[in-house]
């Protein structure tokens, strides 16, 4: 084998040592986005009633949730769908990183250093939150400048209706484009070293922060304009109308992709690494170690270049071992205080494992 599918192999290997939900707990994870799907359009239907938005007959709330709940099978299907897609074409979900390298204007250098961690029911759960939170910001943003001009309350529920309509729209573009591939990126452990802001960062872990930053402020800014346009409560009832099903299509997206989740890693780790040719940790260890170190901490960088030519290389750790927390283990060092680094003891460069 060449050395390029040598370094995808252990990087296959150190996928296959992180642990996933495990079958039980996906099958948990789907009966659980049922009965959520089931309590929040039944509960919302019966508010809506019993307050008199909109009168439905009460033998027509069994059937009108039976409708949405058939949005869970759809949902699964269309995620298993992406999810395949992603797998086999990585390149389309490279969409916000291609725009974050066109921001960046070449400054700094990007590597790779895989860091997928475990996944258990909590990650999915908080994982779902936020994407059902990027779903209903995209969805606000695409129909409030037609909805929110004149609204009144008896718009409310046509309201809710077009939001929930946009949200379904976009839903395939928005899960693979701004919720799957910032995953995929991150977890590929896709780095940046901004060399003008003396910093590196996970590429993937910057685009999440910057999607829910700003799907925050969007839906906080259209509730804000809906509270002083109708009603107090009615910035939050809109909110619940889209919310709570789409929570459980999220769910339904996520647990599909926790299955498909370290193949779908190990293509854009492939991807990457073929047809970008970014730098990996075990290609280039030593360049990419110096350049971190240079770019955080120049003083020990002299002083690791010092400690090269007058100590002999010791043995090298695993491949797999190289590859497991290389970023923590460098911030800690860059975040040593001056006189702690005076008192340290001298480090042998090649024990900086990445």
């Amino acid at each position: 084998m060449s050395d390029l599918e040598d370094r995808i192999s252990v990087y296959k290997e150190h996928l296959k040592e992180v642990k996933g939900l495990g079958w039980f707990r996906i099958i948990i994870g789907f009966i659980a986005s049922t009965i959520l799907m089931v309590a929040s359009t039944w509960g919302l239907l019966i508010f809506i009633s019993s307050i008199g938005l909109y009168n439905i007959a009460p033998e027509n709330i069994g059937p009108y949730t039976t409708y949405f709940l058939l949005g869970t099978p759809v949902a699964t299907v269309v995620a298993a769908l992406i999810c395949i897609l992603l797998i086999k074409r990585p390149e389309y979900g490279t969409l916000l990183m291609r725009l974050h390298m066109r921001l960046k204007h070449g400054a700094g250098e990007y590597f790779l250093s895989p860091e997928a961690k475990d996944l258990d029911l909590n990650t999915i759960l908080r994982r779902s939150i936020y994407g059902s939170i990027l779903v209903v910001g995209i969805a606000l943003t695409a129909v409030s400048q037609v909805l929110l001009t004149n609204i009144s309350p008896e718009y409310i529920i046509v309201l809710g209706g077009y939001v929930t309509l946009a949200s379904i729209i976009i839903l395939p573009f928005t899960m693979m484009q701004f919720y799957y591939a910032p995953w995929i990126i991150k977890e590929s452990g896709f780095f940046h070293l901004d060399v003008p802001d003396r910093s590196f960062s996970n590429v993937g872990d910057n685009i999440e922060d910057i999607l829910e930053f700003v799907a925050g402020v969007d839906i906080v800014l259209v509730l804000i304009e809906l509270t002083l346009a109708t009603d107090l409560w009615v910035a939050g009832f809109i909110f619940l109308v889209v919310l709570g099903p789409l929570l459980s299509i999220v769910l339904n997206f996520t647990l599909v992709y926790a299955v498909a989740r370290k193949q779908a890693t190990l293509a854009m780790i492939k991807y990457l690494l073929e047809k970008r040719q970014v730098p990996d940790i075990l290609g280039s260890k030593d360049e990419i170690r110096q350049k971190v170190i240079a770019l955080v901490d120049r003083p020990r960088l002299a002083k690791l270049l010092q400690e090269e030519v007058s100590t002999s290389p010791t043995e090298e750790h695993s491949a797999v071992s190289d590859i497991e927390e290389p970023i923590e283990e460098i911030r800690l060092e860059s975040s040593e205080p001056e006189e702690g680094k005076e008192e340290a003891e001298h480090v042998d460069a090649d024990d900086y494992t990445w």
